[in-house]
């Protein structure tokens, strides 16, 4: 039983490895996994009284411990990076853009960072008879 649940992990960690996640440019974090391994060992005694012979099995469990180099994208939106904010032009206007890094999925081989763009509601600089350009309004 415990050699079908090691097939089982195996298979598993061959699905993720080759799922076409992408993984980032660093290093991978090591994933550890432990289980045991069963060794069945007989002894024989005799006794002298009789002409019959004892066959007796014990079992030995072994720890073996094997390590998988696998990282997720990302555990918490830190991750992703920073919250970034840029002054952009919009219907002759000035806003602000932020921009929002988020982790989806943390720690699962489908874990990915996403971007979410938020405008403010109001503008911060109303440009009026001027013309906005580069997140600035400019004299004509």
């Amino acid at each position: 039983m415990e050699s079908r649940y090691l097939r089982a992990f195996s298979v598993l960690a061959l699905f993720i490895l080759h799922s076409g996640c992408t993984q980032p440019d660093t290093e991978p974090e090591p994933v550890t996994t432990t289980h045991s391994t069963s060794t069945t060992t007989p002894t024989t005694s005799s006794t002298s009284t009789s002409s019959s012979t004892l066959l007796s099995t014990s079992t030995t469990l072994a720890p073996t411990t094997s390590t998988l180099p696998f990282r997720f994208e990302c555990s918490v939106n830190r991750d992703c990076g920073e919250i970034t904010e840029a002054l952009i032009c919009y219907m002759g206007d000035v806003y602000v853009n932020r921009i929002i890094p988020t982790c989806q999925s943390p720690n699962t081989p489908y874990a990915k960072c996403v971007n979410t763009t938020k405008l403010s509601m109001s503008p911060v600089e109303k440009c009026g008879g001027n013309r906005c350009q580069a997140g600035r309004c400019i004299n004509q």
